[in-house]
C-alpha cells in the first residue's frame, strides 16, 4: 500500500475525489474502441508491470496460440524511459530483453535466430527503451538490438545462427570473428588490422601486419605444403618460401 511519507504535504493525498473521475480519469470510456486485455499495475512514481494480451484471438484467446498476444513488461522511468525487462511474442518482435535508458542491451531474439550483447554507440546512446508514457500505454520496446547496426559503432558479442557466425568486437573492429556460412573462416584482429586469419575453405593460414603494411606469414595446407614469408600477402614476389625442413641457426 502507498502510504506515503509526508501526508499533509502530499500530492496523492490532497487531490480531491473528483479528480478520480471525468476527463482526468483513466476510466472505461478511455477504452471504449481500444483492445484491453491486460493487467497493468503502475506505481505512484511510474515503474510498471504488465502482462499484455492484447492483440490474441478477441474470442478464444484461451484456447488458441495465434495470433500471439504482447507479453510481460517490468519498466522503470529514469532519464525518462527506464530501465527495461521484456518479453514480446508478437510475431515481428519475437524477442526477450534488458535493457537500460541509453541503449545497452541483452537480447535473445527467436525471429532474427540470434544472441545478442551490445553497449551504447560510443559518445551516444540507442532508443532501445520506449519514453516513459505515464498511463497512455505500456511501453513495450519496438526497436531490437540490431536496430541500428550495433556491429558499426557499439562494443558488442553477437551470436547469430540465421548467418551462421559469432563475433566479439569493438567499435573499431578489434576482436574475434569465426564464420561458418559457406567460406569458413576465423580471424583475430586489433584495430590497425593486424591479427591472424585462418580459412578452412581456402586451407591456410595468415599471421599479417597492419593495414598499409603488406607483410604478411602465410602457412598453407595443401598437398605440397608450404610456409611464405611475403612483402604482399600473396603468393608471388615471396621473400622466403619454405617447402621442406629448413634449420636457421644463429652464433654469435
Amino acid at each position: 500500500m502507498d502510504m506515503g511519507s509526508d501526508a499533509e504535504e502530499d500530492d496523492f493525498y490532497k487531490r480531491k475525489l473528483i479528480e478520480e473521475v471525468g476527463a482526468k480519469a483513466d476510466g472505461e470510456d478511455d477504452w471504449k474502441d481500444r483492445d484491453a486485455r491486460q493487467i497493468r499495475q503502475v506505481s505512484r512514481y511510474g515503474y510498471k508491470i504488465v502482462i499484455d494480451d492484447r492483440g490474441s484471438d478477441p474470442k478464444k484467446a484461451d484456447s488458441q496460440e495465434e495470433p500471439y498476444a504482447n507479453g510481460i513488461l517490468i519498466k522503470g522511468r529514469r532519464d525518462n524511459r527506464g530501465f527495461g525487462w521484456e518479453f514480446n511474442e508478437k510475431t515481428e518482435i519475437n524477442s526477450t530483453k534488458w535493457y537500460t535508458p541509453k541503449g545497452k542491451v541483452i537480447e535473445m531474439n527467436d525471429k532474427g535466430d540470434y544472441i545478442a550483447i551490445c553497449t551504447q554507440p560510443v559518445g551516444g546512446e540507442n532508443k532501445i527503451s520506449e519514453d516513459w508514457q505515464k498511463l497512455a500505454e505500456n511501453e513495450f520496446a519496438t526497436n531490437q538490438a540490431r536496430t541500428f547496426d550495433p556491429e558499426s559503432n557499439t562494443f558488442h558479442f553477437i551470436l547469430d545462427g540465421e548467418n551462421q557466425y559469432m563475433r566479439l568486437k569493438t567499435p573499431k573492429f578489434a576482436g574475434i570473428e569465426s564464420r561458418d556460412d559457406g567460406l569458413i573462416w576465423t580471424e583475430i584482429r586489433d584495430s590497425e588490422d593486424r591479427g591472424i586469419f585462418f580459412s578452412e575453405t581456402d586451407g591456410h593460414a595468415v599471421w599479417h601486419a597492419k593495414d598499409g603494411k603488406e607483410l604478411a606469414i602465410i602457412m598453407a595446407d595443401s598437398n605440397d605444403p608450404a610456409i611464405l614469408i611475403s612483402e604482399q600477402r600473396r603468393w608471388e614476389n615471396s621473400d622466403l618460401l619454405v617447402k621442406r625442413r629448413v634449420e636457421v641457426i644463429s652464433r654469435k
